[in-house]
Formats: structure tokens, C-alpha cells, sequence
């Protein structure tokens, strides 16, 4: 949606869509719906990042954020990071501070010991492969690929990692 609202395909539900996203944004999909949405987000916004835990039932049918929690916390940052520019063009300069702090939660799942991302257990402890080409933590990717998702600070990533 915040793509739509980028593009001006939202005119005249503007608000509407953003009371969504928020809604979305700073909490959980209830229990009876079917969307996993944040699902690890009680801890991203408790500790930073979402945990990556190994094993951990799945409360609903498919995907868990729990299963990949290191490129789970690197989505949630771009989304808040999104999210913050729609908020600031809405007149939302609170909340548009808020989710521009917590775009910079892809720093907390960065381990300066390999330079790359890697996935935090729910102790905070990094956890998996320390080697960039697995994908332990990782939907559908390694920490090599993920590495690039972080267009809302380019120059921090690179700082991060060395550039």
C-alpha cells in the first residue's frame, strides 16, 4: 500500500490505508484471522528484532516469522521505513518519527564479527551459521542476499558492512 500511496493510486483513501498499515504495523494479526502478518512483532518492538526460533509450532497454516526472524526484522525495518515517509506526507510527524526509528532496527540483527546479518535467538544471542551463504534465519534467501535489503540507509548499511 505504501507503494500505491507512492504512485497517487490511493487518492481519497489516503487516511484509510494508512490506519491500516499502522494498525498492522504495531501489532499482531488477531488469533482468528488467517493472515500472519507481524507475527514476531511483540518482540521487534520489545527487543529490536524478531527472534529466529527453531522448531517453534506454527500458530497458523504456512510461513512463520519465527523461522526466519533475521529477514523477518529486515522487512519489518523497510516496512517502518515506508511506512514513516507516508505518515510524514500525512501530517502524522509522530508517528513519522517513531517508524523512521525503528527502520533502523536492521541494525540490531547485523553481527560485526562476520559483517554480515544474521538471525538473533530470543535471548538476543546471534544464532545459526556464521557463514553468509547459508540461509538459517533467512526466508528464502542467505545473509549475502539479504544483505541489500536496506534501501531506507544505504550509507549505514555500508558503514556496516564496510564500505
Amino acid at each position: 500500500l505504501t507503494n500505491a500511496y507512492q504512485q497517487g493510486l490511493l487518492h481519497g483513501w489516503e487516511e484509510k490505508a494508512y490506519r491500516a498499515l499502522k494498525k498492522n504495523a504495531d501489532g499482531v494479526p488477531p488469533a482468528g484471522s488467517p493472515a500472519v502478518g507481524r507475527e514476531a512483532n511483540r518482540e521487534y518492538l520489545a527487543d529490536g528484532f524478531a527472534p529466529y526460533v527453531k522448531g517453534r509450532p506454527h500458530a497458523k497454516p504456512g510461513d512463520s516469522d519465527y523461522d526466519h526472524g533475521a529477514s523477518a526484522t529486515l522487512e519489518y525495518a523497510l516496512s517502518d521505513a515506508m511506512l514513516s515517509r507516508m505518515a510524514r506526507d500525512l501530517g502524522h510527524d509522530a508517528d513519522a518519527q517513531r517508524y523512521a526509528e525503528r527502520a533502523q532496527s536492521y541494525r540490531n540483527v547485523f553481527d560485526p564479527s562476520t559483517g554480515f546479518f544474521r538471525a538473533r535467538d530470543a535471548e538476543g544471542a546471534f544464532t545459526g551459521p556464521a557463514d553468509p551463504a547459508q540461509s538459517e534465519g533467512f526466508h528464502e534467501g542467505t545473509s549475502w542476499q539479504y544483505q541489500w535489503l536496506v534501501p531506507q540507509d544505504l550509507p549505514g548499511m555500508i558503514g556496516l558492512i564496510g564500505g
